[in-house]
């Protein structure tokens, strides 16, 4: 009987174990679990942390006696976020003995972008990306965010590889806010997100070819890998016709200049980030839907169904030229639906 009082007095002692869900806010899906988000709960000198899994839901294996501070570190082994330039992105919570149930509300400011740029993240590194290859960093990639507009140049994001910074220097910054229609939405802030690692993953893949190429050609493929991440992103969630496109990689419904980048032309399109790399992944032709005299749209009859060899063939390239030679090499190979004369016809549009 005195084991038994022993056995009873020590599972007394850690009377609540700390759990609970972790949600969120996003215009194309509602509410969102956050899935991979490190929880910290705290008691002096005693931390335990959990992992929420594919529902948002997460349990400590050791609990407490007394009650503890819960908190989110937006971090992970690959990723870091930052409040601005220096500190780390929190998310504090309550102090009690209970779950912590906490759904980040459209009004949340940054801690919504955090839980934003963090569902970026986790895809890149641990979730869904197709076949892409995800980036095998050497330190942990350091995202900042700034909730404001990066006036007066107006950017929504960057990503610059400081070599020799050691990771002290942010490489990425995701900017929350534009002067022209104020706050970004959270699919935007995802999706730039999703730019920007597309910028560090080509980079870190093949760093002095990322280096010798154009900035077009640099941008091109960021927002290709924008596009794809975007769309597999809302997809798997289910809800990829309230982003206006539908699946079959990808049918579109209507062409914009947000997610799936088809209503761009060459002569007041935005040279910079061409969607050439978009064109030679889906299977949509734009110039079908919509073509005027004035500013013709691309007519795009490549359709590369896979895009692991896509991004193979733009990791060990430099150029357009380069690319399209590649593709002609490959498309006589092996591959129907790819054939010269729609591949020349695509790449001279974007030449002119």
């Amino acid at each position: 009987s005195g084991h038994e009082t022993e056995g009873s007095a020590a599972l007394a002692k850690n009377d609540w174990i700390p759990s609970g869900k972790i949600t969120a806010f996003d215009d194309i899906a509602g509410t969102v679990a956050i899935v991979g988000a490190k929880v910290r709960v705290r008691r002096w000198f005693t931390t335990h942390t959990a992992i929420t899994d594919e529902d948002g839901e997460f349990i400590c294996d050791k609990g407490f006696n007394r009650p503890a501070n819960y908190s989110i570190v937006w971090e992970r082994a690959y990723w870091d976020i930052r409040d601005g330039y220096i500190g780390q992105a929190y998310y504090n919570g309550p102090k009690h003995n209970n779950p912590w149930v906490l759904y980040i509300s459209e009004g949340s400011g940054s801690s919504l972008r955090y839980a934003t740029i963090h569902r970026a993240a986790y895809r890149l590194y641990y979730g869904n990306i197709a076949n892409l290859i995800r980036p095998a960093n050497k330190r942990k990639e350091k995202i900042s965010y700034f909730h404001r507009s990066s006036w007066p140049n107006e950017i929504n994001g960057s990503y610059y590889n400081y070599q020799a910074g050691a990771g002290i220097v942010s490489d990425i910054r995701i900017f929350g806010k534009n002067s022209i229609d104020g706050i970004r939405s959270v699919s935007q802030i995802f999706s730039t997100t999703c730019h920007e690692f597309g910028h560090a993953t080509h980079c870190i893949q093949s760093y002095t070819r990322y280096r010798d190429a154009s900035t077009i050609y640099q941008e091109a493929w960021a927002r290709c890998f924008q596009y794809f991440l975007t769309i597999l992103e809302y997809d798997d969630l289910g809800v990829l016709s309230n982003l206006n496109v539908t699946s079959d990689y990808k049918n579109i419904i209507t062409h914009d200049n947000q997610y799936n980048f088809q209503d761009w032309n060459n002569k007041t399109g935005n040279k910079t980030y061409p969607p050439i790399f978009v064109d030679i992944l889906d299977n949509y032709n734009q110039s079908n839907y919509d073509n005027n005299y004035y500013y013709p749209l691309p007519d795009d009859d490549v359709h590369l169904r896979d895009i692991k060899v896509l991004e193979h063939i733009v990791y060990t390239s430099t150029t357009f030229a380069e690319v399209k030679n590649r593709m002609i090499a490959y498309s006589n190979s092996m591959i129907i639906g790819l054939d010269n004369t729609s591949i020349d016809k695509l790449f001279t549009y974007y030449e002119n």
